[in-house]
């Protein structure tokens, strides 16, 4: 409202204040109808309402892990940049032989540019590892955990002894430190590739990214209906995607000590298969090709699970 606005309707209320009342109702006449048209326009601007109020109650950027489970060992701590990136560090990346860096495409997507995966809203309460020194230690264990299966040389046949020169080499280069490699469960990166989906990165027919990043698009509607067709950036990053002649195949790690029978088990399955759902959208739509399979592997209980991508 203009200033000019408000001084005209101090003068109004203060005149109005200041005129002498009659018990009778007034005589209908030019002066009562404006006065009427002017109470009713008054009415009108003190009961206007934003008409997209919803989307100045969501934030312009999310993670994944903001989108679906604060709790993860990743979030919102942001434990991947405890260590450098491996993708910065070598001449190569992490983009396997002939595998050209994923670039922008149609409805506001793209790959392989550094984003990270920081969310910006405020973080929220752990539950699922309960003491600071323990959260740490998971924490770090994930992200070297997550580190060795990125170092890798795929695709080939992966053995106990690769395992272990790859976690003394980036031992060496100080990329993880010695207390947090002897933490690395070896057995169970060697169980996962020797079985599906893993055996699908040992293939020398097939091309691996990992770590992928990725930027896209998402309408406001999927987090508040009354949002819709505004548009927010959602970041993330992908464990694993192997590409094979019939599609992709979308894969993601998870750390976490927790067994299938426990009754937590089932949340947090649930909590994660929304993240990788928004993979797997990603992946589809910046790579161009169709995503075939997707798995949630569960490291210490030796476990994936298949996820339908839609």
């Amino acid at each position: 409202v203009a200033r000019e606005e408000l001084d005209d309707l101090a003068r109004r209320l203060l005149a109005d204040r200041d005129r002498p009342r009659s018990l009778d109702a007034p005589p209908d006449g030019p002066e009562t109808a404006e006065a009427r048209a002017w109470a009713a326009g008054l009415c009108d601007r003190l009961r206007w309402r934003y008409p997209h109020e919803a989307a100045t109650h969501l934030q312009a950027k999310y993670s994944v892990t903001d989108l679906t489970h604060r709790d993860d060992e990743f979030a919102p701590a942001g434990m991947r940049f405890a260590v450098p990136a491996t993708a910065h560090e070598r001449s190569d990346a992490s983009t396997p032989r002939g595998e050209p860096s994923p670039s922008p495409v149609k409805g506001g997507l793209s790959g392989g540019h550094p984003s990270g995966e920081t969310g910006a809203g405020p973080p929220s309460p752990r539950k699922w590892v309960t003491s600071a020194p323990q959260r740490r230690a998971a924490q770090r264990m994930g992200t070297a955990t997550h580190r060795v299966i990125e170092e890798l040389p795929l695709p080939g046949e992966v053995t106990d002894g690769l395992v272990h020169a790859t976690i003394k080499d980036l031992v060496r280069r100080r990329v993880i430190d010695a207390d947090d490699a002897a933490a690395i469960d070896v057995e169970a990166i060697v169980r996962f590739f020797a079985e599906e989906p893993g055996r699908l990165a040992c293939d020398r027919a097939h091309r691996i990214l990992r770590e992928w990043p990725f930027t896209m698009g998402l309408d406001a509607g999927r987090l508040d209906p009354a949002a819709g067709g505004e548009v927010i950036v959602v970041q993330g990053i992908v464990d694993m995607i192997v590409r094979t002649p019939a599609g992709l195949v979308v894969i993601d790690f998870k750390t976490d000590r927790i067994a299938p029978e426990q009754p937590a088990f089932e949340a947090r399955l649930a909590a994660y298969r929304e993240q990788i759902k928004h993979y797997c959208h990603a992946a589809e739509a910046c790579l161009d090709a169709p995503v075939t399979g997707a798995y949630l592997h569960f490291l210490h209980p030796r476990l994936s699970v298949r996820i339908r991508p839609a």
